[in-house]
């Protein structure tokens, strides 16, 4: 389970880069 919510913030921050 840790490892899904690492990768998934790792998604979320990529995005709010991209975003910015």
């Amino acid at each position: 389970c840790q490892r899904i919510k690492t990768e998934f913030t790792f998604e979320y921050s990529y995005l709010e880069d991209e975003l910015v």
